[in-house]
């Protein structure tokens, strides 16, 4: 089922989302700049924040947006020690 422009923007600035990049790095949070897609055309960038990350995606370069729920996202890194 297709998204109205108005649909995706109002689900981009409420949700927790994922997006792929041109370049297959994915990048995930909440959309940190709402304000930005309050019009009718899409900003040039967007800032997601994940807990204490901040990243900022060119939206040009965003080739797939899904709406994962957050615990799917999350990646605790495990620090091993040699004995």
């Amino acid at each position: 089922m297709e998204m109205s422009h108005s649909e995706l923007m109002k689900a981009l600035v409420q949700k927790f989302i994922q997006v792929t990049l041109d370049d297959g790095s994915v990048h995930a949070g909440y959309i940190g700049n709402p304000d930005d897609f309050k019009g009718e055309t899409m900003p040039e960038e967007m800032v997601l924040i994940n807990g204490l990350m901040r990243d900022t995606v060119k939206i040009a370069r965003v080739v797939d947006v899904q709406f994962p729920k957050r615990e799917d996202t999350t990646k605790i890194p495990i620090v091993g020690f040699d004995d």
